[in-house]
């Protein structure tokens, strides 16, 4: 299983769920949905020959990046007017600060979880790779919140009504086709080195306490 395979599923994962999600017919039992997730770990499966627990919980982790970023676009450009209630607002703010909290969580976790899978011995936490990647700049999670993002761009500049966007799009295709790239490199690192390794973020501000905070205010 080459790892470009591998990338090009996440890829196409990344693009059904955007296009679902954007025609508000995004759903979890959907058939396709969950072929495009089985094929994925699949790829992954053959790709490091492993089969463990932890993969599961690999790819339940990338799907959520791709949900979270989805909600944040979603809530944060929600239509807001003078008319607006301020329940509706908070409702609003609290939905976006949600699945902002999760997209941070879920890459963390997804550069976790690789990094276990991609040791010899998780035991061993050494890792011999001279690249040391950094969470929010070059990780495997990072690269899929991105991935996400230019991929919604796409989608809108294919979608917004009398205007021409076909540059737009073949700028998208341009930047996503180097993202996809830069994926597979990082992905064939952690074969040659027999590891991933990274940096995580450590968060400082809580925001768990706003959301309850938000949640609790009338």
């Amino acid at each position: 299983m080459e790892r470009c395979t591998v990338v090009n599923n996440v890829n196409v994962l990344i693009v059904y769920i955007v296009d679902k999600f954007k025609k508000d017919l995004y759903d979890t039992s959907d058939i396709v949905l969950n072929e495009n997730l089985v094929k994925l770990k699949q790829s992954f499966k053959e790709f490091y020959n492993y089969d463990g627990d932890l993969l599961d919980e690999f790819i339940s982790n990338i799907h959520k990046i791709i949900i979270s970023d989805l909600k944040i676009g979603k809530y944060h450009y929600t239509p807001k007017s003078s008319e607006q209630r301020l329940t509706e607002f908070r409702d609003n703010e609290v939905k976006l600060r949600i699945a902002a909290e999760q997209r941070a969580n879920s890459k963390n976790e997804c550069d976790r979880l690789l990094y276990l899978i991609t040791k010899d011995d998780i035991s061993d936490i050494s890792c011999n790779s001279p690249k040391v990647r950094l969470t929010n700049i070059d990780c495997f999670g990072t690269y899929i919140d991105r991935l996400t993002t230019e991929r919604v761009k796409q989608y809108n500049f294919n979608n917004w009504d009398g205007e021409n966007k076909e540059e737009d799009d073949k700028h998208q295709d341009y930047l996503c086709s180097h993202l996809i790239l830069d994926m597979c490199n990082l992905l064939d690192d952690t074969i040659k080195y027999k590891g991933y390794n990274y940096i995580g973020e450590k968060r400082t501000f809580a925001e768990h306490k706003l959301i309850d905070i938000l949640k609790k205010s009338k």
